[in-house]
């Protein structure tokens, strides 16, 4: 879908160790990729939500997105937020590339801090993409027909070689769209996050 300059669009990945998430222990972390500019793009403060019951858990707040380790729905996983899309210039898919490879990068790093006291791992296998801005994209059949092309372009370049599945997790009206991509025997890290920067 062309000249589409969607917001918010969120990607997530999954804890595959939940048990190890140590809420607390990612406030410091956070900070500490602020002061080093860690990730891409204007990192600005961080907020906890850890009070909230399976709630946004603890959040790095970005000029250009937000990063999470967010609790939602009782799993635990690493959530990128796009919220500024200049750079794309209305292309989804290459709105989704951005989103998926902030997001794998993220992943890598937190699973490469050394601040904690077990190291959290991520299931690639395994993430689900949102598209939060309920006005451009309502959960109606036709506006998932609308990019589910888009999607399947670009998780099909990350996954490259392996049989990708992608699922609606609920068709509510209320609710943002959020599709399930599941692609069992998924590579690591580092090779996903090869493919989707070149």
């Amino acid at each position: 879908m062309e000249n589409m300059n969607l917001q918010r669009i969120q990607v997530k990945y999954f804890v595959k160790n939940p048990d190890v998430v140590d809420l607390p222990a990612i406030v410091p972390i956070f900070h500490t990729w602020i002061q080093k500019a860690s990730l891409e793009g204007l990192l600005i403060d961080v907020a906890d939500y850890k009070h909230v019951h399976e709630g946004p858990g603890i959040v790095l707040i970005g000029h250009e997105g937000d990063y999470a380790m967010d609790m939602g729905s009782g799993r635990p996983g690493l959530l990128y937020v796009a919220k500024r899309k200049e750079k794309t210039n209305g292309d989804l898919r290459e709105q989704l590339r951005s989103s998926i490879r902030l997001a794998l990068i993220a992943c890598q790093t937190l699973e490469a801090e050394s601040g904690l006291k077990d190291q959290i791992t991520f299931d690639t296998t395994e993430a689900e993409i949102t598209f939060s801005d309920r006005l451009h994209t309502p959960n109606r059949p036709e506006i998932l027909a609308s990019l589910d092309e888009d999607i399947r372009v670009v998780v099909g370049q990350v996954y490259e070689d392996i049989d990708v599945d992608v699922q609606l997790v609920n068709d509510n009206p209320r609710e943002p769209i959020v599709v399930r991509v599941s692609a069992p025997g998924a590579a690591d890290l580092a090779t996903l996050i090869g493919r989707v920067k070149a």
